[in-house]
């Protein structure tokens, strides 16, 4: 009666915003990665990623994406020396 009502109005939301932005980011770095480099690749996950969060702004999300793709180069290009082109095209 009334109190399954209520016990389904206390339930959270499914944030579908987030999961979309998640499962997008994960496809896009897995195409970008084999087809744009690392760069590309590692911004557009922490870009669309930021994305799902109903906080961040365009701009919040575009700086989480130029600094996680720097960070990227950084450790995995540089430091751990991985052969993974920083851009490539095809």
């Amino acid at each position: 009666g009334a109190s399954d009502t209520q016990q389904q109005r206390d339930l959270p939301r499914a944030e579908w915003r987030g999961w979309f932005c998640i499962v997008a980011s994960i496809v896009a770095f897995i195409v970008l990665g084999n087809h744009g480099g690392l760069v590309p690749a590692s911004f557009a996950v922490a870009f669309i990623a930021a994305l799902g969060d109903r906080d961040n702004r365009l701009i919040d999300a575009l700086v989480l994406g130029v600094a996680m793709a720097v960070v990227a180069v950084v450790v995995f290009w540089w430091l751990l020396q991985l052969q993974f082109p920083l851009f490539q095209w095809g």
